[in-house]
């Protein structure tokens, strides 16, 4: 179930784009990277509304825009296309996976393209990894074919097939709980466990008054427990039972003392198939000490 829709450009819509396009969050990592000017903009504008080898679409949700995704070269004769979006709100999370979902399915069941391609900037090499997510394949890479600041870069070229789109959705994955909570704490005992089985035997950790000295009010537990504790939730309880760990990054917000009470939040974030993304907070009352990202797969 989305929460929102994409709906064809409207001219009252371009200088809105304009605004977006001019971030420098969007703009540097196109082809073009200068501010556009309103005259050209509105050129440019006009002509991609006349023009059926490609389409444009604003991404909304609950009727205020967030985004923009196109299509390009589009070939209905040999069913191919080329496609690129951007966020026009970053302050809004999650809207890139729900706007590359909605192309998708407007790419493979609207258009009925049996290809989708894109490029994408060596520098920006994250989006190659966010669409592969998606079942996109690396097809080849254009060896120092742009030029940009005294410098050459490389292009990477990444395509989707309907066979393999169609065979995503097809996944009988059935969605999982948005959102699970948890108690936990951390002895002094596996503090020290971990510190033996790591070789991470900071005194912080292990010296409660070395810990003091340094201004806090106890020994305090390795950042690394955090992330053990969300991996052990992950493979037992949430998303699923043996989950398969992809990624994650955690930020460490206030320190962690053993024995003290925490609570574990956890909140979908996106899935794709197999695929799970979830936000974690990990509190102590109502203080947050812990926050970040992990990707898994479901088995």
């Amino acid at each position: 179930m989305f929460k929102g829709i994409i709906r064809p450009v409207q001219l009252t819509d371009a200088e809105m784009i304009l605004t977006w396009r001019n971030q420098d969050s969007v703009r540097m990592n196109m082809y073009n990277h200068d501010v556009i000017e309103l005259d050209a903009h509105l050129k440019w504008f006009n002509s991609i509304l006349v023009n059926d080898s490609c389409r444009y679409f604003i991404y909304e949700q609950n009727n205020t825009p967030l985004g923009v995704l196109s299509f390009n070269d589009i070939d209905l004769k040999n069913q191919k296309a080329s496609w690129a979006f951007y966020s026009g709100d970053t302050a809004v999370r999650g809207i890139g996976s729900e706007m590359e979902q909605l192309a998708l399915d407007y790419a493979f069941n609207e258009l009925n393209l049996n290809k989708l391609c894109c490029e994408v900037l060596e520098f920006n090499f994250t989006v190659v990894n966010f669409h592969r997510k998606f079942g996109f394949k690396m097809e080849g890479v254009k060896k120092q074919d742009y030029y940009r600041d005294g410098k050459f870069y490389d292009i990477y070229q990444l395509a989707l097939f309907k066979k393999d789109y169609q065979k995503i959705k097809a996944q009988a994955y059935s969605p999982i709980e948005k959102s699970y909570v948890w108690n936990f704490s951390i002895s002094e005992e596996k503090i020290d466990q971990f510190a033996t089985l790591s070789g991470d035997k900071n005194p912080v950790h292990l010296d409660k008054n070395v810990a003091i000295s340094l201004g806090f009010e106890n020994r305090i537990a390795h950042g690394a427990l955090l992330a053990a504790e969300i991996s052990k939730v992950a493979a037992m309880d949430y998303p699923s039972k043996n989950a398969i760990y992809l990624g994650q990054n955690l930020e460490f917000k206030a320190p962690v003392y053993p024995n003290v009470e925490l609570t574990g939040k956890a909140k979908l974030k996106t899935q794709i198939g197999r695929y799970v993304a979830i936000e974690y907070g990990v509190y102590q009352e109502d203080r947050l000490v812990a926050q970040g990202e992990s990707e898994f797969l479901l088995s």
